[in-house]
């Protein structure tokens, strides 16, 4: 009963050191494509805006010539 005692810590603490990394491992992972997501969203709000600010010129144009007519 011992040694099975024994054989059963020592399997614990082989599981534990076994899993520690593999969990450090997919936190980085997950990190690493969080930050990614927050740089594409970030580009493509970018974009967005600066269209946006392409067309409110071009209406503000649109509206100054129809205004001097």
């Amino acid at each position: 009963m011992k040694k099975l005692s024994l054989l059963f810590v020592f399997a614990a603490m082989f599981a534990f050191v076994a899993c520690g990394p593999a969990a450090e491992k997919k936190a980085e992972e997950v990190k690493a494509e969080t930050e990614e997501v927050i740089e594409q969203t970030e580009a493509e709000v970018d974009t967005l805006q600066q269209e946006v600010e392409e067309e409110v010129e071009a209406i503000e144009e649109k509206l100054e010539e129809e205004v001097t007519e």
